[in-house]
């Protein structure tokens, strides 16, 4: 760690095998890289303390060897607020059969046992940027940020990762839900739930996330589904949602699974908002793995079964995306394995101030099936649910003005209830979906003090399900903006 003192404080490791060069210390601003990280903090962790580990790999040819720096309670740096901010830097030397990696831990501290909440990947310098531990080719799954840029961690979006195995019935799931800048989360695996359903639809079990670890399963065919509601986007609170459908009596029963799922921007950068009229993708790795005997074997997925689907948030109807076919990494060894798929978004950045949802649907040859649905997956422009809220239009005097609605959500119908103590020459309400169009305008006289919505637009037509906003305006000036929720 490199300190403002310029002093570096160096741990002890155990020896490292297969050292072809000499090693050296330096502060010189050509030999490392700085960059500019952020970590988003779960609201629900007390007092979370911030660990930066080590470690150092070398390949013997027969495999990796890894040494890990522990972080020890007297190293945590303290977090007051709900992001942590710092700057990493990075040495630029990179050795041919050996290196080192660091790795970031949001955690907390409970008895003097460690809870992982976030954590990102280990990663290293590549050509000057930050990249992924091992990928030496840059895919996909790597998070690169040029010198000095900001990365982010602990946002949204996210992809839930599951891989299975057999052992005389004993279903093991190892199941990862992973940042887009593919940080493993924690939190959101701790906090997540299950439900598994045998073939003739019932429920087998359900509960927390890992307590779903060695089930036993009779041979038959399963649907699990997996729920993670612990994050949120601009706002809107998120649901990612992993589907899979797998025959246990089956050698191969092992569904396809996402390896890395990320939203492009045009400078090609993995974001969660895109500019409006962006030149924009959606990036997609899969892949199908079956462990047979004691080894893992690599199994492409069929390419015409990879699509994927949009909508905007809390619509109700799907449109596809063209999916295009990219390459395949059959190197297992990599992290970085998998068909490569690439789906344009850029038409969908036409419309400012809106949040799409993905969906992405695979299978193998055997007919196991795989769906990740994230809703929402990004948005465009200047849309923020929380930017549009009670204290965007402050009031001169709160005790001059009521506006809200009851219900909120609704189903069908809802009263919008105002109280205005000045003398009124004009006044209406708009309602605007999430797009910034107006759906309908109702007109207030001096006489009501509450008007009814009825989810239908001005040509009486019913609105869909959504999210909606309110504006109140009086003598042509805008009062008030609220938010309203339809959820038939």
């Amino acid at each position: 760690l490199k300190h403002d003192d310029n002093s570096i404080y160096i741990t002890q490791y155990g020896p490292f095998p297969e050292i072809d060069s000499d090693l050296s210390f330096s502060n010189e601003p050509a030999d490392y890289s700085q960059q500019q990280l952020t970590l988003d903090i779960p609201a629900s962790v007390a007092n979370p303390k911030i660990a930066i580990a080590n470690m150092y790999w070398s390949d013997t040819g027969e495999g990796f060897f890894f040494y890990w720096g522990i972080c020890v309670e007297n190293y945590l740096l303290d977090c007051n607020d709900d992001q942590w901010n710092a700057d990493l830097y990075m040495m630029n030397n990179v050795y041919a059969s050996t290196g080192n990696t660091s790795s970031i831990c949001v955690c907390s501290l409970d008895d003097e046992f460690f809870m992982y909440n976030y954590f990102t990947s280990p990663f290293h310098c590549i050509d000057g940027s930050i990249g992924s531990f091992l990928n030496f080719v840059p895919t996909i799954v790597d998070y690169l940020s040029p010198d000095g840029e900001q990365l982010f961690f602990g946002q949204s979006p996210l992809f839930i990762k599951s891989f299975f195995t057999y052992d005389n019935n004993l279903f093991r799931p190892y199941i990862e839900i992973i940042g887009y800048n593919n940080e493993a989360r924690d939190y959101d695996m701790r906090n997540s739930t299950f439900s598994l359903y045998d073939s003739t639809g019932d429920l087998f079990a359900e509960g927390e996330l890992l307590d779903l670890w060695e089930s036993y399963l009779p041979p038959d065919e399963y649907t699990l589904m997996v729920e993670d509601t612990n994050f949120s986007l601009k706002g809107l609170a998120g649901t990612g949602r992993l589907t899979n459908i797998f025959d246990s009596s089956l050698e191969m029963p092992n569904p396809p699974y996402i390896n890395a799922f990320q939203i492009r921007n045009e400078d090609d950068k993995p974001v969660n908002q895109l500019e409006q009229n962006d030149i924009s993708s959606l990036l997609v790795s899969i892949a199908d793995s079956e462990l047979i005997g004691n080894e893992y074997v690599y199994f492409p997925v069929i390419t015409d079964s990879v699509k994927a689907f949009y909508k905007e948030h809390f619509a109700e109807t799907w449109s596809e995306l063209d999916v295009e076919f990219i390459h395949d990494y059959d190197d297992y060894h990599t992290w970085t394995f998998g068909k490569v798929f690439s789906a344009d978004l850029s038409s969908l950045t036409a419309i400012d101030s809106v949040a799409y949802d993905l969906k992405i649907c695979t299978q193998d040859e055997e007919e196991n099936y795989t769906e990740f649905i994230l809703e929402p997956a990004f948005t465009v422009g200047n849309f923020d649910a929380t930017s549009i809220s009670d204290n965007e239009i402050p009031n001169k005097d709160p005790n001059e003005l009521f506006l809200s609605n009851f219900p909120n959500p609704f189903n069908s119908t809802t009263t919008i209830s105002f109280s205005i103590k000045e003398n009124i020459k004009n006044a209406e309400i708009s309602i605007y979906n999430l797009k910034g169009q107006e759906v309908k305008q109702l007109t207030i006289d001096d006489c009501r003090s509450s008007i009814e919505w009825n989810a239908t637009d001005e040509f009486g037509k019913i609105v869909s399900n959504g999210v909606y906003f309110y504006k109140l305006n009086v003598n042509n000036e805008t009062k008030a903006v609220r938010k309203m929720i339809l959820l038939r």
